[in-house]
C-alpha cells in the first residue's frame, strides 16, 4: 500500500501580543491548513457540525471534541429526562393495566374493606383465645376457672367461624382481582352470596349474646378479690399483643355484627335492583337483622359497665363506683380555683355523681378523689374572668363550691 503523501501548503503561526508588546499565551491561536491528495479528497467525509472554514480547524474546537469524550454526562438527571421523553402512549398503556390489574368499583372497595376488617377482627379474638389462655395455662393454682371455662367456650366457636368465613373472602378477593384462575367463570365480582352463605352460623352468637354480661361481672369479681389472677390480669394488659383493656376484646364481636350490617346497607345503597348481587345482600341484610336488632342497647349497657370497671381501677378513694344503675358521660380536664391559684384537676361525670381528682404519685398514677358532687344537687352558673383566665364558671353542689376554667 502506497504511503499517504499529506503535502503542508502553508502553516502559519500568528501571535496577539498586548498593547505594552508583551505575549499572552492564553490569546495564542494556531490555524492549521491541510491539503489533501486527490484520493484523499475521494475519501474524505465531512461532518457538518464540524466549525471549520476553507479546510482551517479551530483549535477550541479540538479541545472540546477531547474534553468531551474524555468526560461522559453523569448528571443524576439524565434517567430523569430520559423517562419524560417516554411516547404518551407507553405511559396510557400502564395506566390500562394498572386499572385492569385494581378494579376501581365502589363494591370492591367495600368487598376490600370487609376482607380487612375481617383479619384485624381474627387477631383481636386471638388475645383472648390464643395469647389470654396461654398465660393461664401457666398458672396451675388459684385461678378462677368456672369464669375463664365460660369465657373461652363462647369465643372458640366463634374464632373458628370467622377463620374459614375469611378464607372465602381472602378467595373471593383474590378472583375478583385476577389472582385466579376464578375469574374467568365471570362469577367473581360479588360478595353477598359468601356474605349469605355464613349468615346461617348467627345462631352462635345468641349464646354469646346472652352470657357474655355474665363474664364480665365475674371477671370483674374475681379481679377484685383474687390477688394472683389481678396481678396476672395487669401483667398481661401491659403485654403489646394486649392493646386494649382485656374486657374490650370481649365486647368484639358485638361491634363486629353491628358492622356487617353497616357493609350490607352500603352494598345495597351501591347496587341497583337489577344488580346480580342485590338479591343475595337484601337477602343477608335482613337475615342479620334478626339478630342485631338488640345488640345495639346490650353493647351500651355492656360498654358502660366496662367502662366503669376500668375507671374503679384507676380512681383511689371513691370505692363503690361500679353501679347497675350508673352510666358514665365524660371526663375532661379542668382548672380549679384555689388559694394557691388555678390547679389542673381531672373530672368525671356520671349520671348522678361529679367526681374531680388528681394525678397520684404513687407507681400505679391512679386518680385519687378530691371531692364529688350529687348530680341532684348541683348548680352551674357562669361567672367573670379572673387572673387572666377565660370562660370561668362556678360549681355549686351542697355545701361546696368550685371555681373553674
Amino acid at each position: 500500500m502506497a504511503t499517504k503523501k499529506v503535502l503542508l501548503k502553508l502553516m502559519s503561526i500568528k501571535r496577539t501580543d498586548d498593547v505594552d508588546g508583551s505575549a499572552d499565551e492564553s490569546r495564542t491561536s494556531v490555524q492549521v491548513q491541510i491539503t489533501p491528495t486527490p484520493q484523499e479528497k475521494h475519501n474524505t467525509f465531512h461532518t457538518p457540525s464540524t466549525p471549520h472554514h476553507n479546510g482551517v480547524i479551530s483549535k477550541n474546537y479540538i479541545s472540546d471534541n477531547l474534553d468531551r469524550t474524555k468526560s461522559p454526562e453523569l448528571t443524576p438527571l439524565k434517567s430523569i429526562k430520559d423517562e419524560l421523553v417516554m411516547p404518551k402512549t407507553i405511559i396510557e398503556g400502564e395506566v390500562d393495566m394498572r386499572r385492569k390489574k385494581y378494579p376501581t368499583d365502589k363494591a370492591y372497595f367495600i368487598a376490600k374493606e370487609l376482607l380487612m376488617t375481617e383479619r384485624t377482627f381474627k387477631k383481636d379474638l386471638e388475645v383472648i383465645n390464643l395469647w389470654f389462655r396461654d398465660e393461664v395455662s401457666k398458672e396451675e393454682d388459684e385461678m378462677p376457672d368456672d369464669v375463664l371455662n365460660l369465657l373461652f367456650a363462647l369465643i372458640d366457636p366463634i374464632y373458628e367461624f370467622h377463620c374459614s368465613f375469611l378464607r372465602e373472602i381472602e378467595q373471593r378477593l383474590a378472583s375478583w382481582e385476577g389472582r385466579s384462575n376464578a375469574h374467568f367463570k365471570g362469577d367473581h365480582q360479588r360478595m353477598g352470596d359468601v356474605i349469605y352463605k355464613n349468615i346461617s352460623t348467627l345462631p352462635r352468637y345468641d349464646q354469646y349474646l346472652e352470657n357474655h354480661f355474665v363474664v364480665l361481672e365475674r371477671l370483674d369479681t374475681a379481679f377484685r378479690l383474687n390477688k394472683k389472677f389481678e396481678q396476672l390480669y395487669r401483667d398481661f394488659e401491659l403485654q403489646k399483643v394486649c392493646y386494649l383493656p382485656l374486657t374490650s376484646f370481649v365486647l368484639k364481636p358485638m361491634q363486629r355484627l353491628l358492622h356487617y350490617q353497616n357493609l350490607l346497607d352500603r352494598l345495597l345503597n351501591h347496587y341497583g335492583k337489577d344488580a346480580p348481587d342485590y338479591d343475595d345482600c337484601y337477602a343477608a341484610q335482613q337475615k342479620l337483622l334478626e339478630t342485631t336488632m338488640c345488640v345495639p342497647v346490650i353493647l351500651k349497657q355492656s360498654e358502660n359497665f366496662v367502662q366503669l370497671c376500668e375507671l374503679q381501677r384507676d380512681v383511689s378513694g371513691f370505692d363503690s363506683l361500679v353501679q347497675t344503675d350508673r352510666n358514665f358521660l365524660r371526663q375532661g380536664c379542668l382548672l380549679k380555683h384555689s388559694r394557691k391559684g388555678y390547679q389542673q384537676r381531672m373530672f368525671f361525670l356520671f349520671s348522678d355523681i361529679l367526681l374531680y381528682t388528681n394525678r397520684s404519685l404513687q407507681p400505679s398514677m391512679q386518680f385519687k378523689v378530691h371531692g364529688q358532687m350529687p348530680l341532684r344537687a348541683v348548680i352551674v352558673e357562669e361567672a367573670e374572668n379572673k387572673m387572666g383566665a377565660n370562660f370561668c364558671f362556678n360549681i355549686y353542689g351542697g355545701n361546696r363550691y368550685n371555681e373553674m376554667k
